[in-house]
């Protein structure tokens, strides 16, 4: 599901309900689209709200959507974190209220979608980018790049490829489109070994030819992007990894990842990435012996660093990572296999993906551990 922020541009009508006392404000509903499922995870922040939720909403506090009561999961003075409501399609008020002391309404400030996602836009994760000529130094001499390649029809309405999508411009007025051809390698402004997100414009059947219909499927951005991760000091014993582009219909709300060697001769790290554009997600991964199904250990994740255009859609998603040591397999032989769960701390229902990189410290050969 898409994760926007909205950032107040939308009208906050205030007003008393009851006996005198301060109002409630909302200043931030980060993301502001979800799907009419409900269940995502929306953070809303602002000030002077009610603290006695969620122990004890009664019929005159909460949070609503649409006037619809939402699930509150955690509720301080400055901030909500909710499961919004099931809902139709469509735009609608969010409204705080605090008892008798007055509420807060952010107008037009959440859109519920279908589950397929963005009626518009299909959002895909780049796991890793690494920008610049000179690539990333890493241990032992390595020099680290990432190539990004796109392959798209040949049509007279090929498909739209943006890190910037804004669906109140159409194109080509004031979509920033990424460069394309047949072949083409899409250029990110991102940070050095940071994700990114790539958005696909979606079909709409007046954009596909009739002698297209048949073969491309209503909807579906027919557009391939392949990520390479390669050690360019070394480029000529290899042409490195190929390294999974995430669609946001494969995004988990669980991930494991298994056969995770404990062998010092390599170099073992686990990232996360949000799919939900919510900073400051608490996540906890698990890490088992594959052979007795013993825990060894927990790591607590904060997940952050998701950063928005001036539409609210993502650019780049929220993320953590780690490395796993040797203190994680204190009371393992190095010739043993490990996994790693990595959940929310909390009950939420959000969409994350991860995987595990592990770097032979001689040959610096990469190989990838996805989700099961």
């Amino acid at each position: 599901m898409n994760s926007l922020a909205i950032r107040l541009g939308v009208a906050i009508a205030m007003t008393m309900a009851g006996a005198v006392g301060a109002q409630p404000l909302i200043s931030a509903i980060t993301p502001s689209r979800g799907s009419i499922n409900g269940g995502e995870v929306v953070e809303i922040t602002g000030q002077l709200f009610k603290v006695s939720c969620p122990q004890s909403c009664d019929l005159e506090s909460g949070v609503f959507f649409g006037g619809v009561r939402a699930e509150v999961i955690k509720l301080t003075a400055t901030s909500a974190t909710v499961n919004p409501p099931k809902h139709a399609p469509g735009t609608v008020d969010v409204t705080i209220l605090n008892g008798t002391t007055g509420r807060a309404v952010a107008r037009d400030a959440y859109t519920y979608v279908t589950s397929g996602g963005d009626p518009e836009y299909e959002r895909i994760l780049i796991p890793t980018y690494i920008s610049g000529p000179g690539g990333l130094p890493g241990a032992f001499g390595s020099v680290f790049k990432t190539f990004l390649f796109g392959r798209q029809p040949v049509s007279p309405a090929p498909p739209r490829v943006t890190q910037s999508p804004d669906p109140t411009c159409r194109y080509p007025e004031c979509q920033a489109d990424l460069p394309t051809s047949f072949f083409f390698s899409p250029v990110l402004t991102t940070n050095q070994d940071l994700a990114a997100f790539l958005y696909i414009q979606k079909f709409k059947p007046q954009d596909i030819p009739l002698y297209d219909t048949a073969k491309r499927g209503l909807g579906e951005p027919d557009v391939a992007l392949h990520l390479r991760v390669q050690d360019i000091s070394r480029q000529s014993q290899t042409w490195g990894t190929e390294v999974p582009i995430v669609r946001e219909s494969e995004a988990r709300t669980e991930v494991h990842l298994v056969d995770i060697p404990t062998s010092s001769a390599f170099r073992k790290k686990i990232r996360v990435f949000d799919f939900s554009g919510l900073n400051g997600l608490q996540m906890q991964a698990t890490i088992t012996d594959m052979a007795t199904g013993s825990i060894l250990a927990k790591k607590d994740l904060t997940l952050s660093g998701a950063t928005f255009n001036g539409a609210g859609y993502p650019l780049t998603p929220a993320s953590s990572q780690f490395d796993l040591t040797s203190t994680d397999f204190t009371r393992l032989p190095e010739t043993e296999r490990v996994s790693v769960t990595i959940l929310p701390k909390t009950f939420a229902l959000v969409r994350y993906w991860g995987y595990a990189t592990i770097v032979n410290n001689e040959t610096q050969h990469i190989t990838l551990i996805t989700p099961q």
